[in-house]
């Protein structure tokens, strides 16, 4: 049995013209050409560049041609299934489909109900979080690092320990994301549940990828899990000042590393989202919850239906 998510029953949100989703298309595909990604990762490079990429080794820059961006976003499944530890909770994965539910991260601290002040969550308090969330029927997908992890563990161990409680407790679907070379720990502790764990691939904004990042995207393909990119520019700081403009870029950076997926192994599952968000011009800060970040989504999965690739977005 596989779940196939909340099916849609009414019209998508298009707050562009076909002729602007066109014009972000052409503007992220130049890009990709004319400015390139960077890329710290040696093995990356000679992958880009034996596909034809021109690649400034020096620098560790790659530049993209069309055709080439083009032809590895043909080659991404438009829909796939991610193995959850209960076969009946398996997730159909879809480019434009239905709509599924991923379980809020939380914040990094609980609060004392006695002193009103912020602290590390305990050990039951994380438990106690991932029983309701395994429990509630459209919570379809078991986020990334919830309440980064719990108190009494070294700051090494946090996501790994957070991520193995996720597995004890959940029988659904799960995404995790890690430092260093956790991810490999995690996709094992899920392999040995008979689960997937979608992995963060996430590159830094400006148009970056450090040398983890692309290492676990390379791992993923060879471990066969799938992954998903999101870079999250802040308009106006890391990013473009308009929401066009972010778009256009965080779609550059979640191309970049989709397309060395694809070229590593072609048909690969990936996915990518958007966390760009405008900027609080008194503090420099992402200003959550804003209404600008809102429409920035909406702009975002419009232009990405067009691709057929599955996507996510936040309510950030």
């Amino acid at each position: 049995m596989t779940t196939y998510g909340i099916k849609r029953e009414i019209p998508t949100l298009e707050v562009l013209t076909e002729g602007e989703v066109e014009a972000i298309h052409q503007a992220t595909l130049q890009v990709l050409w004319e400015t390139g990604v960077t890329f710290h990762h040696k093995g990356a490079l000679k992958i880009f560049e034996d596909a034809g990429c021109k690649v400034d080794h020096e620098n560790e820059r790659v530049y993209f041609p069309p055709w080439l961006v083009e032809d590895c976003l043909a080659k991404c499944p438009s829909s796939f299934r991610v193995k959850a530890r209960n076969p009946k909770n398996d997730l159909m994965m879809q480019g434009g489909g239905d709509t599924v539910y991923i379980m809020i991260g939380c914040s990094m601290t609980s609060l004392d109900l006695d002193t009103w002040s912020p602290k590390p969550a305990s050990r039951k308090e994380f438990y106690d979080y991932m029983h309701v969330m395994d429990a509630l029927p459209y919570v379809h997908i078991m986020s990334a690092f919830p309440m980064f992890g719990f108190a009494g563990v070294p700051e090494c161990m946090l996501l790994v320990e957070s991520n193995a409680a996720k597995l004890r407790v959940s029988s659904k679907a799960q995404q995790e994301g890690g430092v260093l070379d956790n991810h490999l720990w995690n996709i094992k502790m899920a392999q040995a549940v008979g689960s997937e764990c979608m992995q963060l691939a996430n590159p830094a904004a400006p148009l970056t990828y450090y040398e983890n990042i692309a290492q676990l995207i390379l791992d993923c393909c060879d471990l066969d899990q799938p992954f998903h990119t999101a870079s999250g520019p802040v308009a106006g700081a890391t990013g473009p000042a308009t929401l066009a403009g972010s778009l256009v870029t965080n779609n550059a950076e979640g191309m970049a590393g989709i397309i060395l997926a694809q070229l590593y192994k072609p048909g690969h599952r990936v996915w990518t989202g958007n966390m760009s968000m405008v900027q609080n011009m008194r503090t420099g800060s992402p200003r959550f919850g804003a209404v600008e970040n809102a429409l920035g989504e909406s702009m975002f999965c419009q232009v990405w239906r067009r691709y057929k690739i599955p996507t996510w977005i936040s309510s950030a």
